[in-house]
């Protein structure tokens, strides 16, 4: 959602392999209890990813209250006395949900709560994706000033953060995408040439 594109197939593999099967036989209730008895469990940081992203998908199915309804559930049943990366995962996810769901003032909120409550948090694994949905969602909201303050500070994360021989394929995706919404926001804003400018920043920054 950084991570915007939820294709519900793409790299699931086995992990959820019953689950996208219930998905894709429109057994959304029964993926859905599937999916939160696996995501409270202690997985991989690639596995987590992939399940909340099919996860998102099913609950776009099933509505904004079974949504919430399972978030909370997944919540209720992880260590209260631990906060892990793992409980970030569930919230920031709990967040694409509901901007997707056209809930742009809770999801806007969420995010904001995530930066704000989790200084510690990996600048680029975390607060990277969470800074591009708040310019997101900014966007979605026509606060087109305030979306490009947030795709910059995304952006400045990266550069002061990670070195170009660290830079994922994921990232690298990630960041391309960052850019492109930055140069749309230009073009909205009027600045053609410098929409034009942060394009071919882009193509260099990726190629």
């Amino acid at each position: 959602d950084g991570i915007r594109d939820r294709s519900p197939s793409r790299g699931l593999g086995d992990v959820y392999k019953r689950q996208l099967n219930h998905y894709e036989a429109g057994e959304l209730e029964a993926a859905a209890k599937s999916l939160e008895s696996s995501l409270v469990l202690d997985l991989g940081s690639e596995a987590l990813k992939e399940g909340f992203e099919l996860l998102e998908d099913v609950y776009g199915g099933l509505g904004v209250e079974r949504g919430l309804e399972g978030y909370a559930r997944i919540e209720g049943r992880r260590p209260a006395e631990q906060y892990t990366n793992q409980d970030v995962m569930t919230i920031y996810s709990k967040g694409k949900f509901l901007r997707e769901a056209g809930y742009l003032d809770q999801a806007l909120e969420i995010f904001e709560g995530l930066i704000r409550d989790n200084e510690q948090l990996p600048m680029v694994k975390y607060q990277f994706p969470i800074r591009a949905s708040i310019g997101d969602v900014y966007r979605d909201k026509n606060r087109i000033q305030e979306s490009t303050e947030e795709y910059d500070k995304a952006l400045d994360l990266v550069n002061r953060h990670v070195s170009a021989s660290e830079v994922s394929e994921e990232l690298r995706i990630q960041i391309a995408e960052t850019w492109m919404s930055l140069a749309d926001n230009q073009v909205i804003l009027g600045d053609h040439e410098g929409a034009k400018m942060l394009s071919l920043i882009n193509i260099s920054e990726t190629t």
